[in-house]
C-alpha cells in the first residue's frame, strides 16, 4: 500500500507490478522489492482469472481473496508450463484430456484448473495454467495433479 500511495503522489494512474526477491535469513523469509513495473505483471492474468471465475474480492489489508460465499480462495499459476513431450498435444487434445481426466474448473465448488496460452502448445510444448483451491495446499495439489496428468498423457502412460 505504501508503494501505491507514493506512486499516486507522483501522478501514476493504473496498474503496476512489483518484483521481489525473497531470501532466507535466520530461518525466516525476507522479501526485497527490486523493481516497479508500470504495467500489468505476471500475476495479473491469474488474478483476473480467479476474480472472473469466483466473482470474489481481494482485501489488501489482510492479503486474502474471498468468494461471495465467504470461502477464501488461493491460486497457483504459471504461464510457462513446458515440456518437449507436450509438443505432441494440440489444444483439442488438451480439451479432451481435461474432460477425460476431470481437470476442469468446477463452478459449483469454485476450484479446479484453467488452461491458457495454448497457442504455443504444438510448436513449443508450452502453455499456462491456473489452479484454484480453498487453501494454498489444495491449490498446489491441484496444480501438481494437472502437471502429472499432462506428463502421463503426453508420454502415453497412465498411473
Amino acid at each position: 500500500a505504501k508503494v501505491g500511495r507514493r506512486l499516486a503522489k507522483e501522478g501514476v494512474i493504473g496498474r503496476f507490478a512489483l518484483d521481489f526477491v525473497v531470501v532466507r535469513s535466520n530461518g525466516k523469509w525476507d522479501p526485497y522489492a527490486i523493481e516497479i513495473n508500470l504495467r500489468k505483471g505476471g500475476t495479473t492474468h491469474p488474478f483476473l482469472t480467479l476474480q472472473f471465475l469466483t466473482d470474489g474480492k481481494y482485501d489488501p489489508d489482510t492479503a486474502t481473496f474471498t468468494a461471495p460465499g465467504g470461502q477464501q480462495k488461493f491460486f497457483v499459476a504459471s504461464d510457462h508450463v513446458e515440456s518437449p513431450h507436450y509438443r505432441t498435444l494440440t489444444p483439442d487434445d488438451l480439451f479432451d484430456i481435461v474432460v477425460r481426466r476431470n481437470l476442469h474448473f468446477d463452478q459449483t465448488r469454485q476450484t479446479g484448473v484453467v488452461f491458457h496460452m495454448m497457442s504455443a502448445l504444438g510448436e513449443l510444448g508450452r502453455m499456462g495454467l491456473t489452479a484454484v483451491g480453498n487453501s494454498h495446499e489444495q491449490a498446489m495439489a491441484t496444480y501438481n495433479r494437472a502437471l502429472a496428468v499432462l506428463d502421463e498423457e503426453a508420454l502415453g502412460v497412465e498411473t
